[in-house]
C-alpha cells in the first residue's frame, strides 16, 4: 500500500525534512527493521517482501519502486537461506513442495526481472501495493 503513495511520502518528507531520517539514526532503524524482519520472515514466512518493501519505502523514500525491490529481494535470498536451514535441521521442511515452488519461481523470476525494468514506475507502485494489499487481506482472514 505504501508504493502507491510514495509520491505523496516523499512530497510530504521534503515539507517536513526534520521527519527524514539520515546518518547513523536511518542506518541503526535499518537494522532494527532487519532484525524485525527476520524474526518474522522465521517464524511466519512472511515479511522479507511484504513488510521489507514498506520499510525500506519509508527509510529510503527517494529511491525507485524497481531499485527498493531489487534492494529487498537480495536482502530476502541469505534472510530466507538462514531460516531455511534452520526448519530445515528442525525437520520442518516438505521438499516436495519446495521442488514445485522453485520449479515454477525460478522462470518466474526470470520474467518479473526483465518486466520491473521495462514496466513504468507508476504501474509497478501499483501493482506492489495491490501485492502488499492482497497479503495484507489474506493474513487477516
Amino acid at each position: 500500500m505504501c508504493c502507491c503513495f510514495k509520491t505523496k511520502i516523499v512530497a510530504w518528507l521534503e515539507a517536513n525534512p526534520q521527519y527524514i531520517l539520515q546518518g547513523m539514526q536511518r542506518d541503526v532503524s535499518t537494522v532494527v527493521a532487519g532484525f524485525i524482519i527476520g524474526a518474522l520472515v522465521t517464524i511466519s514466512s512472511i515479511g522479507a517482501g511484504a513488510i521489507g518493501a514498506m520499510v525500506l519505502i519509508m527509510l529510503y523514500p527517494r529511491l525507485r519502486a524497481v531499485d527498493i525491490a531489487g534492494t529487498d529481494i537480495a536482502h530476502a535470498v541469505p534472510l530466507t537461506a538462514v531460516a531455511a536451514i534452520g526448519h530445515y535441521s528442525l525437520g520442518t521442511l516438505d521438499f516436495s513442495l519446495l521442488g514445485a515452488l522453485l520449479l515454477g519461481s525460478i522462470p518466474g523470476i526470470t520474467v518479473g526481472s526483465y518486466l520491473s525494468r521495462a514496466i513504468p514506475e507508476k504501474w509497478l507502485r501499483g501493482v506492489l501495493a495491490t501485492t502488499l494489499t492482497a497479503v495484507a487481506a489474506k493474513l487477516v482472514m
